[in-house]
């Protein structure tokens, strides 16, 4: 299991928490509206909430073996463009408001 670390922006640069869920490396990140959105190389996009740092879900469980390896994510509100090493690129609508 891979993870992912929250430090703080203070000068002793303290470790807030650890999130763990992606089963290789994490490759890209992006934030919209208090949403972190982590891709990884095992072809997952997972949703964090930012207030509480809890998953929110995931994204990609489903794709195809030769869609895995994310490079790239880019998010806006309710559309999420997902860039995969070998060239495709996977666009998802959300239509599922996250209230925070």
């Amino acid at each position: 299991m891979h993870s992912l670390g929250f430090y703080t922006f203070s000068q002793d640069e303290t470790l807030i928490c650890t999130m763990t869920g992606h089963r290789s490396v994490v490759s890209t990140l992006a934030v919209c509206d208090e949403v972190l959105y982590s891709g990884s190389w095992d072809g997952t996009v997972r949703l964090w909430s930012l207030n509480d740092h809890c998953p929110l879900t995931v994204l990609g469980e489903d794709t195809l073996p030769e869609m895995k390896s994310i490079l790239a994510v880019t998010v806006d509100r309710h559309l999420l463009v997902a860039a995969h090493e070998n060239g495709c690129i996977k666009v998802s609508y959300f239509s599922i408001f996250f209230p925070f």
